[in-house]
């Protein structure tokens, strides 16, 4: 050590904690999708309903087909709703 008025720090490593298992889980249905355009790549929500179809970028108007299987859509996260609060939740 350069200071010499300084001394080393003992650090000591908690032990692990068992948490408790999860005993209810709620499924959700994914609701929509942020998917990157092909065209301009801004990022758009589009609801599930519209897979299959042709949709159009709100932000530079190229159409394409809104299907997640297209190389050229990059799908970025889903969206939902919570089971408990019914609030609007993002997953990648």
């Amino acid at each position: 050590m350069l200071n010499t008025d300084l001394q080393p720090r003992h650090l000591s490593i908690p032990e692990p904690v068992e948490l408790p298992e999860v005993e209810v889980v709620i499924d959700t249905y994914v609701k929509g999708y942020f998917v990157g355009c092909p065209n301009c790549e801004a990022e758009l929500r589009i609801a599930g309903k519209y897979l299959g179809q042709t949709v159009q970028c709100k932000f530079c108007t190229a159409p394409f087909k809104f299907a997640l299987k297209e190389p050229s859509i990059k799908w970025i996260a889903v969206y939902s709703e919570c089971a408990n609060c019914q609030q609007e939740i993002r997953a990648p």
